[in-house]
């Protein structure tokens, strides 16, 4: 261990001294001087919120609901030649084959989960049962066990 106090020890440098807030509100002052004074004037001048513009809009019964031919039909400019028709079956046939499977998958599941539940349980019996025979014939080794040792 070396003999140099820790402060005085160039391997521990030492945290410089900071600044305090009125030399630091010194310097600001002075930079701001030296900044253009146009600045200040001109964040004088700008509002502190926009003005609100009062504009009356009429009011509207407009049904916003729609469904997938209407947007296929705003997207595509609404052509009605045979081609989009035979696109538009494609897309709608293609969207109910997903649901369609969609449901067969969660009905799946479903059987899946019972057909584990049930497996399982068949497995808690099938060892409750070698259990209690593991029991019922070392309980018979014993009583035979204890009726020689009494002859």
């Amino acid at each position: 261990m070396s003999s140099i106090p820790r402060h005085l020890d160039p391997k521990f440098p030492q945290p410089q001294k900071q600044p305090s807030r009125d030399s630091l509100r010194s310097l600001a002052r002075s930079h701001m001087s030296t900044a253009s004074d146009g600045f200040e004037e001109d964040f004088q001048r700008l509002p502190s919120s926009p003005a609100r513009l009062d504009i009356e809009l009429p009011e509207a019964a407009l049904d916003l609901t729609m469904d997938f031919n209407s947007i296929l039909a705003v997207a595509e400019g609404a052509p009605k030649d045979a081609q989009s028709v035979a696109e538009m079956d494609k897309v709608q046939k293609r969207a109910s084959n997903v649901m369609r499977l969609a449901e067969q998958n969660e009905k799946l599941k479903a059987e899946l989960r019972a057909m584990t539940e049930r497996l399982e349980a068949a497995e808690r019996r099938q060892r409750e049962l070698a259990q209690a025979q593991a029991q019922k014939s070392g309980g018979g080794a014993q009583r035979q066990a204890s009726g020689e040792s009494a002859h």
